[in-house]
C-alpha cells in the first residue's frame, strides 16, 4: 500500500533521478481519474502541471484531465530549458515542462545537465541577476544583434527637437538633445486613469520632485518600472503617457513616427505583460507584490518544478493581445519580461529564466531555437536577415492582434514596414512589398477561423482583413522567391488613385535603390506571359490597363484600386462540405468532380454563398509543386481568387488552389482573359 507522500507504483518507474539515461521514453501514469484521486506527489505535480496549461497566468490547478483516457509522462532528452532534458505530459509537449530542481546545496558535474531548476525563486527579483544577465549579453553577443546602434541624435530620432524622459533621480520630466542610455516601458493602458504628459502640464512636469508630489495617480506598473530603472543604475526612463503630450496630435505623432527607434536604441526595455492594466505593476519589484514559488519535494532526495515556456505564457497575457505592443517587444534588443508572475530576460542571441540556475551548457545557441515547439519565431525573425520571409513570419502574430481604433492598423506597424522596405530596398503598397506582391497577395486565414473585412482598406491586402493569417504558409515560394516570381507568375500590377492615374505596382524606377543585378533580393525582374495547360487557348497579349474608365460608377476609395488582366473562370462550390470554423469549401467542374480547394473569407458578411450557383475565380499564380490532390505531374496547380462583384469593382471572398487540368471543365462561357479592378 502506497503511504502518503510516497511515489505509487506508476511514478516510481520514472527515472527522476537521471533523465537523460531513457531518452525519449514514455510511461503510463493510468486514468485522470487515478490521477487526480492519488496522494502520490508526482501525481499531484501532473495534475497541477496541466492546470498550469490552462489557467497559466494564475497557476491554480483547474484540471481538464480525462476521466478515463490514459495519461503518461515522457522524457525529452533536449527540448527542455536551455536544450536539457525534461519531464512532460503527453499531449503538452513543449508547452509546459517538469523539471528536476537544482538541491540547496550545489551539484555540479553531470548532475546539472537535469537539475537545472532553481529549488526557490524569492518573492523579490533579484536584480543583481538582471545585471548579470545584461552583462553576460553585452559580453558575449554580436554588438550588430544585441548592441544598440550609434548615431547622432537627429540621426536617431528623425523629426524630433527633444526626447522627453522620466529623470528617476529628480523624478521630474527630462528634455535631452542626446542620446543617453535608458529604459523603455512597454505596457497596456487598460481603463486605469492615469496621469499624463499635456501642452498645459508640460512646465509642471519639468519641475524637479514634481512626479513625487504626484506619485498616488501614478499607476503601478509606471512607479514600479521607475524603481527598476533606478535600481539598475539607469537615470532615465520612456513612458509615452509621460514623454508625450497626450492632448497634442503633432506630438503625439512625431513621437508615434520614432516610437520604433525609441524601443530598438534603448539600453533594456521592460515588457509589462501581467495583468490587464497599467495597475498590475511588475511582480517581484514592490514589496509584497508576489509570493516565492517553491519546487514541490517528490523524494527525500528530489523536488521538481513546473517551467512554462516564455512564449507559452505571453500568449496567456492581454499584452500580447494588443496591436501596438507588437513591434516595442520586436523591436526590443534586450528586454526584461514581467509575466505570469515570473521574470524572463530575452535579447536576439539568448534567454534567462528566473526559474533556471544562471548556468548555460549550450555553448551560445540560442534558447528560442530549443525551447519548445511552441515557441515563438519572431525572435529569429526580429533581425530581418530575410526580410520578406521574416515580415510574412510577423504578419501572422500582428493581424490576430486587438486594436481600438482599426484604422491605426497601418500605423502601429510603421516601424516594421519601413525597417523591412530599407532591408529589401522595395517601396509597400498598403501593407505589402511591392517587389514581391504576387507572393503577399497570397495569405490565408489561419487553423482559427474565417477573416472578417476591415473596413477602410483594400480586400486585396492582409491589411483590409481582422483575424489569424498566414502569408508563409504556401512556403515552397518563399524557398527561392526569385525563381517563383520568374516562371510562376504573369500578372502586370497596375494601382489607380482615386483620380484616375494608372501606375504600376512595381516599377524599378520608383525603386531606384533596388539592386535589379543582385540576385540575393528578391523582387522581380523578368515574367513571363500566361500560357494557358494543353487544350485550352487563351490571348493573354493585353496587359495594358484600360486607362479611362466611367468615372461616375468607380466608387471613391481612401486606398488605390488594383487593375489588371488575368484569366478569369467560373466554376461550381459545395458548400456543404464548407467547414464552419475554418471557411474550407470545395471548387466542382462541371461535370462534378473536384478542381480545387479554397478558404473563404468574410462568409457571414455577404449573402453570394446562398443565392449564387456558380461563382467567378480569377488566377493569380501557378503554384511550385504539385496540387495537394493531383496524381500527375508536378506543377500541376493555379493559386486563385474568388471574386465577389460590387458593381465595377470587385473584392476577394476566398482564396485557394486549383488544379491545372480543370481550366478545361469549368462553366460556360469558359476561361477569358479578362480586366479585374479588384479594390
Amino acid at each position: 500500500m502506497q503511504r502518503p507522500g510516497q511515489l505509487c507504483d506508476y511514478c516510481v518507474k520514472v527515472p527522476l533521478n537521471d533523465p537523460a539515461s531513457d531518452a525519449d521514453a514514455s510511461w503510463s501514469l493510468g486514468s485522470g481519474t487515478r490521477i487526480k484521486n492519488s496522494d502520490c506527489p508526482l501525481c499531484q505535480v501532473v495534475v497541477r502541471a496541466v492546470g498550469v496549461h490552462y489557467q497559466t497566468e494564475s497557476f491554480h490547478p483547474t484540471t481538464p484531465l480525462s476521466k478515463e483516457r490514459e495519461v503518461t509522462i515522457a522524457i525529452d532528452s533536449s527540448s527542455g530549458p536551455g536544450g536539457r532534458p525534461a519531464f512532460y505530459v503527453g499531449g503538452y509537449r513543449g508547452e509546459l515542462w517538469i523539471c528536476v530542481a537544482e538541491p540547496t546545496s550545489r551539484s555540479s558535474g553531470q548532475d546539472y545537465q537535469h537539475k537545472y531548476l532553481r529549488p526557490v525563486v524569492e518573492a523579490e527579483f533579484d536584480i543583481g541577476r538582471l545585471n548579470n544577465w545584461i552583462a553576460a549579453c553585452s559580453e558575449s553577443h554580436s554588438r550588430h544583434r544585441c548592441g544598440v546602434p550609434e548615431s547622432s541624435f537627429h540621426e536617431s530620432f528623425p523629426g524630433l527637437d527633444v526626447l522627453r524622459f522620466v529623470d528617476v533621480k529628480l523624478l521630474a520630466i527630462a528634455e535631452l538633445q542626446r542620446v543617453p542610455k535608458y529604459v523603455a516601458l512597454s505596457y497596456v493602458w487598460g481603463e486605469t486613469s492615469s496621469i499624463r504628459l499635456t501642452a498645459t502640464s508640460r512646465s509642471s512636469f519639468l519641475v524637479p520632485g514634481y512626479l513625487e508630489n504626484a506619485w498616488d495617480c501614478i499607476p503601478r506598473t509606471i512607479k514600479d518600472a521607475i524603481e527598476l530603472t533606478r535600481r539598475l543604475g539607469k537615470r532615465y526612463l520612456w513612458v509615452d503617457a509621460l514623454c508625450l503630450m497626450q492632448n497634442d496630435p503633432d506630438d503625439v505623432s512625431r513621437g508615434v513616427k520614432v516610437m520604433d527607434e525609441i524601443y530598438e536604441r534603448s539600453w533594456l526595455t521592460i515588457i509589462a505583460a501581467s495583468g490587464h492594466d497599467a495597475n498590475a505593476g511588475l511582480p517581484g519589484i514592490a514589496e509584497g507584490s508576489r509570493c516565492s514559488n517553491t519546487a514541490i519535494r517528490v523524494t527525500e532526495d528530489i523536488s521538481v518544478g513546473i517551467y512554462v515556456p516564455l512564449d507559452r505564457l505571453m500568449k496567456c497575457s492581454v499584452y500580447e493581445s494588443r496591436a501596438w505592443t507588437f513591434q516595442e517587444q520586436l523591436l526590443a534588443r534586450r528586454a526584461v519580461y514581467f509575466v505570469g508572475g515570473l521574470v524572463f530576460y530575452r535579447c536576439r542571441e539568448d534567454m534567462y529564466s528566473e526559474q533556471c540556475v544562471d548556468q548555460s551548457p549550450r555553448g551560445g545557441r540560442p534558447v528560442y531555437e530549443v525551447e519548445g515547439f511552441q515557441a515563438s519565431l519572431l525572435p529569429v525573425s526580429a533581425a530581418l536577415d530575410e526580410p520578406l520571409h521574416d515580415f510574412g513570419n510577423m504578419l501572422i502574430y500582428y493581424n490576430k492582434r486587438a486594436l481600438s481604433f482599426p484604422s491605426d492598423v497601418l500605423r502601429a506597424l510603421a516601424g516594421i514596414t519601413r525597417r523591412v522596405s530599407q532591408q529589401a530596398k522595395c517601396r509597400f503598397l498598403q501593407g505589402m512589398p511591392t517587389a514581391a506582391f504576387d507572393a503577399f497577395l497570397l495569405f490565408e486565414c489561419n487553423a482559427t477561423g474565417s477573416l472578417r473585412r476591415r473596413q477602410g482598406f483594400p480586400s486585396y491586402s492582409w491589411v483590409g482583413w481582422k483575424g489569424g493569417l498566414v502569408v508563409t504558409k504556401r512556403s515552397r515560394k518563399f524557398d527561392n522567391l526569385n525563381h517563383w516570381l520568374e516562371r510562376y507568375t504573369w500578372i502586370i500590377w497596375y494601382k489607380r488613385s482615386a483620380s484616375g492615374v494608372v501606375n504600376p505596382v512595381w516599377d524599378p524606377a520608383a525603386n531606384e535603390q533596388f539592386p535589379l543585378g543582385d540576385m540575393s533580393f528578391p523582387g522581380y525582374r523578368k515574367r513571363r506571359p500566361f500560357r494557358g495547360p494543353p487544350g485550352v487557348s487563351i490571348n493573354s497579349t493585353r496587359t495594358s490597363p484600360t486607362q479611362e474608365l466611367d468615372g461616375d460608377s468607380m466608387p471613391r476609395t481612401e486606398y488605390p484600386l488594383l487593375q489588371f488582366w488575368t484569366v478569369s473562370a467560373r466554376f461550381r462550390m459545395q458548400l456543404e462540405v464548407a467547414s464552419a470554423g475554418t471557411g474550407e469549401a470545395r471548387i466542382m467542374t462541371t461535370q462534378g468532380t473536384l478542381a480545387g480547394l479554397i478558404l473563404l473569407d468574410g462568409m457571414e458578411e455577404t449573402d453570394m454563398f446562398s443565392t449564387q450557383d456558380s461563382f467567378e475565380f480569377i488566377l493569380l499564380s501557378r503554384t511550385m509543386g504539385r496540387s495537394p490532390w493531383s496524381t500527375q505531374e508536378p506543377e500541376e496547380g493555379y493559386y486563385v481568387m474568388l471574386l465577389e462583384w460590387k458593381g465595377p469593382v470587385a473584392e476577394r471572398r476566398g482564396l485557394g488552389v486549383l488544379d491545372i487540368s480543370a481550366l478545361a471543365n469549368c462553366l460556360p462561357p469558359g476561361p477569358q482573359w479578362k480586366e479585374i479592378i479588384l479594390g
